[in-house]
C-alpha cells in the first residue's frame, strides 16, 4: 500500500508526474522492501544473488549522484533550483528601498503553491531586522509587491497565471525587476 500511496495524485492531475518529488513518500517503502528482500536473501543462504542486489544497488546509487553532482543547473541540497540566499535577500531589500519608508503589502507566487514561509521568515528575519519594520499587513495598502519563485509545469503556471490576473484587477504594475530568478513586481493599488 505505502509503494502505491502516490498513484491516486497520477489520476487527478498529470501535471504531477512533471514533479521531481512526486515519488517522495515512497523511497522509504521502497528501501525498506529491498531490505527486507535481501535479508530473506541471506536466511536462506542465497548470499551471492544479496551481494549482487547490494552491489547493484550501490552502483545504481554512485552512478545517480555522479551524474547529479556533475550537472551544472543542480545544486547538493538546493530544494528549489534557482533561488539562492543572495537573491532573496536582494528581493526583500529592492521592497524596503523602493517603498521609500512607506508601508507596503506582500503577494507571492510560491513552489509549492501558497506556502510563503520562507518570505515571511526573511521578512521577519532579515527586514526587520536591517529596517526596523515589517511589510504591512493590509492588502489594501498602496504599495504591493508580487515576488514571483521561478516554477515550471502546467500546474504551476495555471496558478500564477490566475494569480496574476487577479492582481490586475486590483493593482497595476510600475515596475519589474529580477533577482537571480526570481522576478518581482512593484504595483500600485487602483482607485
Amino acid at each position: 500500500m505505502w509503494l502505491l500511496a502516490t498513484w491516486p495524485t497520477f489520476w487527478f492531475s498529470a501535471a504531477v508526474t512533471n514533479s521531481e518529488y512526486a515519488f517522495i513518500g515512497v523511497n522509504a517503502a521502497a528501501v525498506l522492501l529491498m531490505a527486507a528482500f535481501i535479508s530473506e536473501l541471506i536466511a536462506k543462504k542465497k548470499s551471492a544473488l544479496a551481494i549482487f542486489l547490494l552491489l547493484f544497488v550501490l552502483l545504481a546509487n554512485l552512478r545517480a549522484w555522479n551524474s547529479y553532482l556533475t550537472n551544472s543547473q543542480k545544486k547538493l541540497f538546493d530544494s528549489q533550483r534557482g533561488v539562492i540566499l543572495k537573491d532573496t535577500l536582494a528581493t526583500v531589500d529592492y521592497t524596503y528601498t523602493e517603498s521609500s519608508g512607506k508601508p507596503f503589502f506582500i503577494h507571492t507566487i510560491t513552489v509549492p503553491l501558497y506556502v510563503s514561509q520562507l518570505w515571511e521568515y526573511l521578512y521577519s528575519w532579515h527586514g526587520q531586522e536591517k529596517f526596523g519594520r515589517l511589510p504591512s499587513g493590509d492588502s489594501k495598502t498602496t504599495i504591493q509587491y508580487l515576488i514571483i519563485e521561478p516554477g515550471s509545469g502546467l500546474t504551476f503556471e495555471y496558478f500564477k497565471q490566475k494569480a496574476v490576473d487577479e492582481l490586475n484587477l486590483t493593482t497595476m504594475v510600475e515596475e519589474k525587476k529580477q533577482f537571480g530568478k526570481i522576478i518581482v513586481e512593484k504595483r500600485r493599488l487602483l482607485k
